[in-house]
């Protein structure tokens, strides 16, 4: 039995084009010896079946002639994905062994042999060799298949078809295309990749000094000697790579633990590392292989792989300052604007044309304004601030960004004081730039006053605009502190109503080292459940500047927690009593958002709530997280190994601290591919976060009626 295969190099991979399988009556031995290679010639009758490129059946009669398109025995058989041997009476000498040839009919054309052999030692091929005591293949005694195998051009030249008359390709109607050699290099592939790689990486502002780099980490720059190198001489018993002589198949041949030790060793020696890069010593073993123990051939290859690893370095510092880099985390969509009643205060911000009188349109809407929910159901205020645009580009006229609605907060604002906060929008701060040098105008509008002047009065206190630094922002169930190096910033409390919720912002310098926030959790009743039937779930929740968010990177406890000025020392880098403090328990994600609050708009969606292990405590609690920006790496993270979210790192297994809320419908499944493994330290990275100066401002103001 014979099969043969045609295949094509392309993309690196062998595309397979044509199969066959041929079964004759015996075999003639034209050597005295027991190998394989000892019957190469098979002896008519035969049967032959092809597929691919070429499809045909033909037969081989006893004194060579060729009948085509007939199987006159039915030894074998196509079935258009199968072809394989059968039984036969003509051929019943072989019965006992079989050969099946399946194939896919994709562009690959991937394909399986199945061989059932007598263990008689002439059964051989790129397949492997099998059964008997023969064993000349060096592809087969001297290491194991895998990745890392290739054979060499010795051991192909014995199973290559040059010969049409050897081939079963060239007979009724098909052609015969000779083998040849496949000069692919796996090194210069590696090292075009890394090329590739490299160059796509660079940035204009960002060169390295790759010999530096070197340098710096002890890395060899020496040139490869080849005197270490044994040659494979009938005089050497045992080569380096502890392959025996006899194992070559010829002088030249390398086996792959020869290959693997003279690449390592280069490789060691080469780039001063204790392991050598993965990649490039799988292609060297490779090349060295296929090229063999050659004088030139031995010494490109070695010098090759040497360049790939200094380049495959470079490559892997490029990837290392990229993937260093803390990322802008995306925020949860804001909620549509409240729609303000003509007696509601706005805020609105105005770039060009002013003081120009507005539009009937605009004042019309801003009067009724179930018109404007008509124009746009969705969002009425931005109906509304379309029709009260001017100019080319919408740059003039005034424009509302914030509605404090009377039906919406209620007595919050008819009882007592509350601060509100605004981000003054982009689209102000871009026009402003485009239009007017940077500067916008801001003002309170209330439309009208039903009845008469003095009805419908609001009260506004302590306003002010705050601009650079780090943006701040923050919410908390129930109530909560911020703090920085030592300084108050601003408070809140959990304010989440039927159309609203209040995202409080703040501004911190961008010097800022450690950051403090002293939260109160008080139990509710919760989705319509009576006041008895209360239950705890506090937490805390924000986004700091582009990347820092609180996540178990954050350190909490509810141990000891102090009064304001306890609070404010804790936010200092001098107060090292946190140093014993538990990492922050998650309690979930901002996105899609965690039950029972919900996704929060304006923080970023990385953002986890985040409490001591107290928060289902079903009682008053107070919980103080704080974190030093220099301990802050990717705390937004929930893949990258290094991310100071971890409090268990093993192997491939990363986990954070949680709490999880259970329910009738909760459905939760651990991931992690080890059972039973427990973490008992990690290891803080730090970073200093960059200090940015964010343009964009925000408005603080208090309001009372």
């Amino acid at each position: 039995m014979e099969a043969h295969l045609t295949t094509k190099p392309q993309w690196g991979v062998a595309i397979n084009k044509e199969f066959s399988i041929k079964r004759c009556k015996s075999v003639a031995k034209t050597k005295p010896c027991s190998g394989p290679e000892c019957f190469p010639d098979m002896v008519a009758p035969c049967e032959v079946v092809t597929r691919g490129r070429s499809t045909s059946k033909y037969s081989i009669k006893a004194d060579g002639t060729v009948v085509c398109n007939q199987l006159l025995w039915g030894c074998v058989q196509n079935t258009g994905s199968w072809m394989r041997t059968i039984n036969c009476a003509e051929m019943a000498e072989f019965n006992a062994a079989r050969m099946e040839m399946v194939s896919s009919n994709g562009f690959y054309q991937n394909s399986y042999l199945n061989v059932k052999s007598l263990s008689d030692g002439k059964g051989g091929g790129v397949a492997g060799h099998w059964g008997a005591s023969d064993y000349t293949d060096t592809i087969s005694q001297s290491g194991q298949r895998g990745r890392s195998r290739m054979y060499s051009q010795t051991f192909y030249d014995k199973y290559r078809i040059k010969d049409a008359s050897k081939s079963h390709w060239g007979k009724c109607g098909t052609s015969f295309t000779g083998g040849s050699l496949n000069g692919r290099r796996d090194l210069l592939l590696v090292e075009e990749k890394a090329n590739r790689k490299l160059r796509a990486n660079k940035k204009v502002n960002q060169q390295m000094d790759l010999q530096k780099v070197f340098e710096t980490l002890h890395f060899k720059m020496e040139a490869m000697g080849d005197g270490d190198i044994k040659e494979a001489k009938a005089d050497n018993t045992k080569l380096v790579g502890g392959c025996l002589v006899k194992d070559e198949v010829v002088g030249n041949t390398v086996c792959s633990a020869t290959a693997t030790k003279w690449c390592t060793t280069k490789i060691q020696v080469c780039s001063g590392l204790a392991t050598p890069d993965a990649g490039a010593l799988a292609a060297c073993i490779k090349d060295m292989v296929k090229i063999g123990n050659t004088a030139s051939g031995k010494e490109k290859t070695l010098t090759l792989a040497c360049s790939v690893v200094k380049e495959s370095f470079a490559n892997e510092v490029e990837s290392a300052l990229e993937g260093a880099k803390e990322m802008k985390q995306e925020l949860a969509e804001a909620w549509p604007m409240l729609l303000p009643a003509p007696t509601d205060l706005t805020l609105q911000y105005c770039v060009t044309n002013c003081d120009a009188k507005e539009s009937e349109e605009c004042l019309d809407l801003r009067a009724h304004t179930e018109k404007a929910v008509e124009k746009n159901k969705k969002r009425p205020v931005q109906a509304m601030n379309a029709a009260c645009s001017t100019g080319t580009h919408g740059e003039g006229g005034w424009k509302t960004f914030k509605s404090i609605q009377l039906k919406e907060y209620g007595d919050e604002i008819t009882k007592d004081w509350k601060r509100f906060t605004s981000r003054i929008p982009e689209e102000a701060a871009t026009l402003a730039k485009e239009h007017n040098k940077n500067k916008v105008r801001i003002r309170f509008y209330q439309h009208s006053h039903k009845n008469c002047f003095c009805c419908n009065a609001v009260a506004i206190d302590q306003i002010s605009v705050n601009t650079g630094g780090w943006p701040v922002r923050v919410i908390a169930d129930q109530r909560f502190e911020v703090y920085t190096d030592g300084k108050f910033v601003g408070s809140g409390e959990w304010a989440k109503r039927e159309n609203s919720i209040d995202v409080n912002r703040f501004r911190i310098p961008t010097t800022s080292q450690v950051i403090g926030i002293w939260v109160e959790g008080v139990p509710k009743a919760r989705n319509g459940r009576k006041e008895e039937e209360a239950s705890a779930m506090s937490g805390v929740i924000g986004s700091i500047a582009d990347s820092l968010v609180t996540s178990s990177s954050w350190s909490c406890t509810s141990v000891k927690v102090g009064g304001k000025k306890w609070r404010q020392e804790s936010s200092t880098r001098d107060f090292k009593d946190w140093l014993t403090w538990p990492m922050g328990a998650e309690l979930g994600t901002n996105d899609p958002g965690t039950e029972p609050w919900g996704q929060i708009p304006g923080i970023a969606k990385s953002a986890n709530w985040i409490y001591s292990h107290l928060t289902t405590e079903n009682k008053k609690t107070e919980a103080y997280c704080r974190i030093d920006t220099d301990h802050a790496w990717l705390s937004y993270s929930h893949v990258h190994p290094t991310s100071t979210r971890w409090s268990c790192k093993n192997r491939e297994d990363l986990q954070s601290p949680f709490v999880l809320a259970l329910s009738n419908n909760t459905r939760y499944s651990f991931p992690g591919r080890q059972v039973g493994t427990f973490c008992f330290f990690f290891l803080w990275l730090s970073l200093i976060i960059s200090s940015l100066l964010y343009q964009s401002l925000f408005l603080v103001v208090f309001v009372g009626f």
